[in-house]
């Protein structure tokens, strides 16, 4: 429990919660479906909002654009959510555990080159329409 008007407790809280949830996200991750360089990656997340994905050859922290594919975007995502939630129940915080996720499996849609046809078939049958505008 934090004192009110300890700065060093709450701090040491705030870092406590930092560790916990890194270590569940990062525990989460390697459950998950990932790539290169993900694989045996490890989470950071700090308490301001930055989270940082460490790479586990180079130990080094890798940019979203080093991430690679929509599957570990997905992965990152889903990882910290998990993590954050097992940290909430450690601590029985008042969050509700409940998760409501869209488009979970859009990294996996298949590659379907008539799907590009169709978004523009709307556009063919208004064209009639538009002229003379």
């Amino acid at each position: 429990m934090v004192v009110p008007g300890d700065p060093q407790a709450l701090r040491d809280k705030i870092a406590h919660a930092e560790n916990m949830v890194s270590n569940y996200s990062s525990e989460m991750l390697a459950q998950l479906p990932s790539t290169e360089p993900l694989t045996g990656a490890r989470m950071q997340f700090l308490a301001d909002g930055r989270i940082r994905v460490v790479e586990a050859m180079r130990q080094r922290s890798l940019t979203m654009v080093e991430v690679g594919s929509d599957q570990n975007y997905l992965a990152i995502h889903l990882a910290l959510l998990f993590g954050l939630h097992k940290h909430f129940e450690q601590v029985s915080s008042p969050v509700p555990g409940l998760l409501l996720v869209d488009q979970i499996s859009r990294p996996y849609y298949p590659k379907d080159e008539r799907a590009e046809d169709e978004r523009d078939l709307p556009k063919q049958w208004l064209r009639p329409l538009a002229v003379g505008r």
